[in-house]
């Protein structure tokens, strides 16, 4: 993919984050009547539609960044861990109860420092692989005679 279309990606991703985001409120938009104030079925239908969209455009945009940002090796290398840590954490995040007590790893507990963990490592890797790729093209430069 080349960086034009990225960019464009990009952009497309980041304007319908922010329709989600403004129409998500159902008093603009009138979707849901008035009466369906603390939830039940149609802000339920709308909820359950739009959430799961609006977090995968926000990993859609992470990753485009990600992949503008770097060298497409340092993204290769990146995309390897993601594969195999996002199910892992969708997976520990789902098995953890939802609830239970004071100093207790529940869901939320447990998806925020799955978040945090995957940030930082990814952070880890982007900067590592991005070093060892700037020494293999100075060694290679001054290689040369």
């Amino acid at each position: 993919m080349n960086r034009k279309k990225l960019i464009i990606y990009l952009i497309s991703s980041i304007m319908l984050v922010a329709i989600i985001l403004f129409y998500a409120n159902r008093d603009y938009i009138g979707i849901c009547p008035p009466y369906d104030v603390d939830g039940g079925g149609c802000f339920d239908n709308l909820t359950s539609v739009l959430v799961p969209v609006l977090f995968a455009l926000l990993i859609a945009i992470s990753v485009l960044i990600v992949k503008l940002i770097v060298q497409s090796s340092v993204f290769t290398a990146w995309k390897k861990f993601a594969v195999v840590y996002l199910p892992v954490a969708a997976l520990l995040i789902a098995l953890s109860p939802r609830s239970c007590g004071f100093m207790c790893f529940d869901r939320e507990m447990t998806t925020t420092w799955m978040g945090a963990m995957y940030v930082i490592i990814s952070l880890i890797i982007i900067i590592v692989k991005s070093i060892k790729l700037r020494k293999q093209k100075t060694e290679t430069i001054q290689k040369k005679p």
